[in-house]
């Protein structure tokens, strides 16, 4: 196995005229956060009640669609005034509406 860099990153470096001689290794001291962690507690601390997001128990929709209907979406968001969760699941009501409305007609 070679230990040579890739050509991409020696002309990287090289276009930032970045000389790795000149880099030295200077040992990082921990903070003092750290070093309160590390110790070990004296007493054991009572457990606190952690605080639930109202997203709990809900499932995320998601999806990368193109320029238009992004800008499509934010300016429905900014006509509603509503947020990313109420407004696709309006949009999902609606349409949810429409087809249920097109099989009773079609039955």
């Amino acid at each position: 196995m070679s230990s040579r860099k890739p050509a991409g990153a020696a002309a990287f470096l090289k276009a930032l005229d970045f000389d790795q001689t000149t880099v030295e290794e200077t040992p990082i001291a921990p903070s003092p956060a750290t070093k309160l962690r590390t110790q070990p507690k004296a007493v054991a601390e009572p457990v606190k009640a952690v605080a639930r997001s109202k997203r709990d128990g809900l499932k995320h929709i998601g999806g990368y669609l193109p320029d238009d209907i992004v800008e499509r979406f934010a300016r429905l968001k900014i006509r509603t005034k509503l947020g990313n969760d109420d407004l696709l699941a309006l949009a999902i009501n609606e349409l949810w509406r429409i087809e249920g409305t097109k099989r009773k007609w079609e039955e």
